[in-house]
């Protein structure tokens, strides 16, 4: 520190609070505004400014991550040249970001050790002459010389009071353009003026907020709630477009509204797909009375929507555990959707009850609103499981197609619907549309229907009680599916049918009403069998999607024996010929064990390793 800044810096100590309190008095009208060193101006596109307050270097520091920059790094001749030519007048000296760390191997005083905070290597030639010089023995932080002054750095103390720069160069979106600025010009939103845009910023629960509830009404769109392991009180999105999710998955994370006259998880009449809650067990409530109506609806998750006012509302819930915990709901204890449309991954829902439909999950859609991931449907539930789940219509899911004037279609892909019973319609999954010129599909592929039951139908039923001469365009798509209810699992009363590639284990009196026939359904199921021996039963997991079976037979390839050509248990030497003989023939006969259309190298390889006696 020269002479002349050691003695300004005495009087700046020795003034302390009361230099201090008549900064912090003008500060409205000593405010500066951030400017943009400009890459075509030949700077780096950052965004600097000169802070209203005076402060420690700590606290400067401190402030400026608080603002979502950083304590301000002149790099260069040049960036420490254009923070010059940005002091106010009467200003001689500024703190920027360098430090000296006392840890590094490379310190010693007084010049070992200087760093940035940015990280970037510290150019020696930046020092004012003489310094740094450890003058007062702590020196341990830098300051930028005003315009008039030698150029450029000194060492300083802690604990003198100065004003700071504040850079930001923080590009979260990575779209080639500094945040700040995208902030400034309201490219990017910062509901909470932290200077972090709200598609990039993450607030914690509990760390920095107590409850989910507090940290959502500050979020702004984009953002992210982060919760720690815990239980929480129930909470309402507010149609925010944010993510809430947990940090340590379902099995530590617990959204509780046992007791609770009310719905777990609200969304809001204006929220969308981007509104997400993930990674959660969620204890029902007895659901929100949705209007109009004597009955609430919801226990889980509750999305309502007034059509005419928002056109319909959206939702994605993934990677949670819906269990019962408090009675009362009358529709969809798990979800319940009204003129709202879900995209639901990877949940569990298990023993939950309502009084009248949809007890794991009651969605009605609306056309306007389509998943990002699959924009050719309103609705996805995929990779669930739907277990043990009553009420008195149906069992386990009711997924109503009810708007007269626009077509509609939803998807229900890869789920198992297990000892799920409803009274009276359908045990697994009751669908269809309301009379009126309606143009609306469901399709459900790669689906496992057991232990289901109910009065009319075990599995699935489509419009059950409207009359089959009912004129609805509803089409049920059934596809590539294990139906293990029995004896009637899928009962149409009006609408249409397709089905295809489907394994009926009770043969066809399964199916009652007119269906179309897209081939390869099978009627009979093999013996029950879980040959690898992983708890689940071999066709369920081809049903499911988890197991392969390529050639069709509903038996898992890796249970099967397909080097036995000539079928007596044994790969062998017969089995070899075979499939010499057919080695690079262009139609082979046999030997093509792998099925890729060729007999080469690669079904040697698997004969040679199936080798002996067949399992």
């Amino acid at each position: 520190m020269n002479l002349g800044t050691r003695c300004l810096r005495a009087l700046s100590v020795a003034r302390g609070a009361a230099v201090a309190c008549a900064m912090l008095a003008s500060a409205v009208a000593n405010a500066t505004d951030a400017v943009q060193w400009r890459v075509e101006d030949g700077g780096n596109g950052h965004w600097y400014e000169v802070s209203i307050d005076i402060s420690t270097w700590p606290a400067a520091r401190d402030a400026c991550l608080a603002r979502g920059g950083m304590l301000a790094c002149c790099e260069t001749t040049a960036e420490c040249n254009f923070l010059r030519g940005q002091y106010p007048a009467g200003t001689d000296f500024i703190f920027v970001g360098l430090f000296q760390d006392l840890s590094a191997p490379e310190y010693s005083e007084p010049s070992g050790g200087w760093k940035w905070l940015s990280g970037a290597p510290f150019d020696s030639s930046l020092w004012q002459p003489g310094e740094p010089n450890n003058y007062f023995g702590d020196e341990r932080f830098g300051e930028l010389e005003g315009p008039g002054r030698p150029p450029f750095l000194n060492d300083v103390i802690p604990g003198g009071t100065l004003r700071h720069f504040v850079e930001w160069s923080a590009d979260c979106n990575n779209d080639g353009l500094v945040d700040y600025g995208q902030i400034l010009n309201g490219t990017l939103a910062d509901a909470n003026a932290n200077g972090v845009p709200d598609i990039c910023e993450t607030l914690r629960v509990p760390q920095e907020y107590p409850t989910i509830q507090a940290a959502v009404d500050v979020a702004g769109n984009g953002a992210t709630v982060l919760v720690g392991p815990g239980s929480y009180a129930p909470f309402d999105f507010h149609s925010k477009l944010i993510v809430v999710r947990s940090s340590d998955g379902a099995a530590a994370t617990t959204i509780d509204a046992g007791g609770f006259a009310g719905s777990a998880v609200t969304f809001g009449e204006r929220s969308k797909f981007a509104t997400t809650v993930r990674g959660f067990t969620i204890r029902t409530g007895s659901g929100t009375f949705f209007p109009p109506g004597n009955w609430r609806a919801g226990g889980g998750c509750y999305l309502w929507s007034d059509l005419s006012a928002y056109g319909g509302s959206a939702g994605t819930i993934e990677d949670c555990n819906f269990v019962y915990a408090t009675g009362g709901c009358g529709y969809g204890a798990g979800i319940w959707t009204r003129h709202a449309n879900v995209a639901v991954r990877r949940c569990r829902f298990d023993d939950l009850h309502a009084e009248h439909h949809g007890p794991a999950l009651s969605i009605e859609p609306v056309p306007l609103l389509v998943v990002p991931e699959a924009p050719e449907f309103n609705m996805v539930v995929e990779d669930c499981y739907i277990g043990h789940s009553s009420s008195y219509n149906n069992g386990g899911m009711l997924i109503g197609f009810n708007n007269p004037t626009a077509a509609m279609r939803g998807r229900v892909s890869r789920c198992e619907f297990d000892g799920n019973h409803g009274l009276l319609q359908a045990g697994a999954l009751l669908t269809g549309g309301a009379p009126g010129n309606l143009d609306a599909e469901l399709v459900v592929e790669h689906c496992v229907f057991h232990s289901n039951s109910s009065q009319m139908s075990n599995s699935i039923g489509v419009s059950l009680l409207t009359p089959p001469e009912s004129p609805i365009g509803f089409v049920l798509t059934l596809v590539d599916s294990v139906i293990d209810d029995q004896p009637t699992a899928v009962r149409k009363g009006a609408g249409a049918m397709r089905l295809g590639g489907n394994l009926f284990c009770g043969g066809t009196a399964a199916v009652v009403g007119a269906w179309t026939d897209l081939g390869s359904n099978a009627w009979s199921c093999p013996p029950a069998d879980d040959c690898d021996q992983d708890g689940v039963l071999d066709i369920y997991e081809i049903g499911i999607g988890a197991g392969i079976d390529t050639n069709g037979n509903w038996i898992l390839d890796s249970c099967e024996c397909p080097a036995d050509i000539d079928g007596d248990g044994f790969v062998g030497s017969s089995d070899l010929s075979a499939l010499l003989t057919n080695w690079s023939n262009p139609k082979p006969t046999a030997g093509d064990i792998n099925g890729d259309g060729a007999v080469d190298a690669g079904d040697l390889s698997l004969m040679l390793a199936s080798w002996g006696a067949c399992r």
